[in-house]
């Protein structure tokens, strides 16, 4: 029986180091971009962006001043920014080394799944995408949480038509209604309606239909400075991995839900 067991035993390890020799990246997505890199397919040229899938199918190009960042499915950089044709082998060359980027890394892997299931919602065969119908919600989403002293709530009207903008508390249950035929509206935390601690709900409406709803929170000032020492960490982190100032903020805004 003791042998049998050391058998299983070394078997188990034997294979799982087997599959860390055979592992091999298939495929990248891509979380930043400079100027506009384009792939080729074939004889088929187009601009790549972030949120896009980069596989051994494809071959990046990149000229002068343009960069490029992917990461892979356990939260690995790859970055890459002089000029010149690069295949998944050769992109794979160029992973960004950071020790201490242990947050990030973490973050990455959770962004690459998420983008990579984005990306086969989009591919369903048969599925059409239109444009967002007048009073879709842009920001805040669900679960936005506001750290600072405006709001800042944005969606679709490109023609301008009347809409009535309601917030509804949580709580009390009170509501405040604004007509508007803008596409982007700011209002301050004023400690009465919109208040430190406050939970709300959003939606548009007009004369034929109402979107959905959706919900925000707007910070303590103890929940505020307790999130900013994690932005802190997550901040410093992309910095020292060469992220644009633009991308951070972006980056920041998506990790922690918040309007930053």
């Amino acid at each position: 029986m003791e042998k049998l067991f050391r058998l299983k035993t070394n078997l188990f390890y034997l294979l799982l180091f087997i599959s860390i020799l055979t592992y091999s990246q298939d495929k990248l997505c891509v979380i930043e971009t400079t100027g506009n890199p384009h792939i080729q397919n074939k004889s088929e040229y187009k601009s790549i962006n972030k949120g896009d899938v980069f596989n051994k199918n494809l071959i990046l190009q990149l000229e002068n001043a343009e960069a490029i960042k992917l990461i892979d499915e356990k939260g690995e950089l790859y970055q890459l920014d002089a000029p010149g044709s690069y295949t998944l082998d050769k992109v794979l060359e160029h992973k960004k080394i950071n020790e201490k980027a242990s947050v990030t890394k973490k973050y990455f892997n959770y962004l690459f799944k998420k983008m990579m299931n984005d990306v086969e919602k989009n591919s369903n065969a048969g599925v059409v995408y239109r444009t967002k119908p007048v009073g879709s919600i842009l920001q805040p989403l669900a679960n936005t949480q506001i750290i600072k002293e405006k709001i800042y709530f944005e969606w679709v009207n490109d023609n301008h038509i009347n809409l009535t903008l309601k917030i509804i508390d949580s709580k009390t249950k009170k509501s405040k209604e604004i007509e508007t035929n803008g596409s982007f509206l700011t209002l301050n935390v004023d400690g009465i309606f919109l208040r430190k601690g406050g939970n709300y709900t959003w939606s548009l409406s007009d004369a034929n239909h109402q979107s959905d709803s959706t919900n925000f929170s707007i910070l303590t000032d103890i929940q505020i400075t307790n999130l900013k020492q994690d932005i802190k960490v997550f901040k410093k982190e992309l910095i020292n991995l060469d992220f644009k100032e633009n991308e951070i903020n972006k980056l920041i805004a998506e990790k922690f839900t918040i309007q930053y």
